[in-house]
């Protein structure tokens, strides 16, 4: 399993200096942040669909400079964009682009009918590029907890998870509730948690994260996807008495340890 750093923790910084701080912070790998919200992203959905082949050569370039390759994307549309669709259809070529594999989003919360069948057409626009998408368990959204995640898994076939603990802990979802999930991940989003959104983002081994019992689960499922390590930084939750680089830092360390206790191949 790949040890990633998310790109989210560089908010408003330039695609080509995030990945070079997250080559400083020991990372190869970085999961690419992509938003309808020019602040909360590196690229801008409308952007890569307006100027799909300029979005590329930006990636290209900066994973060059930097020596950091990117492991996935995560992306976030408005969820009344009328071109939603084509600006999925471009993410997904630049994935292909730039060989990533595993696209994340989340789902709206429109009727569930809806939800399904429009996840149900961005699930063909995915497979016809030969990518996986995963929807995450974020919260609000239809795909908040891991019952609603599996009956989704069973109503959008192909369709993956990416388990974000930090989203499930600060919910109320408590690891042993993870377990229906194992078996249908293509991600997973680490940080370290409280039991509520006042807590969203807490310093590693203060809060409720069990890694050992996330690895042990990963190993049962015979998960072989990334591991990503995203704290979102100061401007999430307006959380900022923290060194977040550093917490970045100590959990990789973490996951790197645990991993070579297992003979986990990296």
């Amino acid at each position: 399993m790949r040890i990633s750093c998310a790109t989210f923790l560089f908010q408003g910084m330039p695609l080509e200096d995030a990945l070079k701080r997250v080559r400083d912070l020991g990372f190869s790998f970085a999961e690419l942040s992509i938003n309808y919200d020019q602040k909360w992203g590196h690229l801008h959905t409308a952007d890569v669909l307006d100027d799909l082949s300029g979005a590329i050569k930006r990636c290209q370039l900066a994973v060059a400079d930097s020596g950091v390759k990117l492991s996935s994307i995560n992306v976030n549309f408005h969820s009344t964009a009328v071109n939603v669709r084509g600006q999925f259809e471009s993410v997904c070529d630049l994935a292909r682009a730039t060989d990533v594999s595993v696209v994340s989003t989340v789902s709206n919360q429109a009727s569930e009918r809806l939800e399904v069948n429009r996840l149900k057409d961005f699930i063909s626009v995915a497979a016809t590029r030969t990518r996986v998408l995963s929807l995450e368990t974020f919260s609000p959204s239809l795909c908040s907890n891991p019952e609603e995640a599996v009956h989704f898994m069973k109503s959008v076939p192909g369709l993956k998870v990416t388990l974000d603990t930090g989203h499930l802990l600060a919910s109320g979802h408590v690891k042993e509730s993870w377990l229906p999930l194992f078996p249908h991940l293509a991600l997973v989003h680490l940080k370290d948690s409280g039991p509520d959104y006042e807590h969203y983002q807490v310093p590693v081994g203060s809060g409720l994260l069990d890694t050992g019992f996330v690895l042990d689960n990963l190993a049962t499922a015979g998960y072989e996807g990334d591991l990503v390590v995203e704290y979102p930084g100061p401007r999430a939750f307006r959380q900022g008495a923290m060194d977040y680089e550093r917490e970045t830092v100590r959990l990789r360390e973490l996951l790197e340890k645990e991993l070579a206790s297992r003979g986990t191949p990296r």
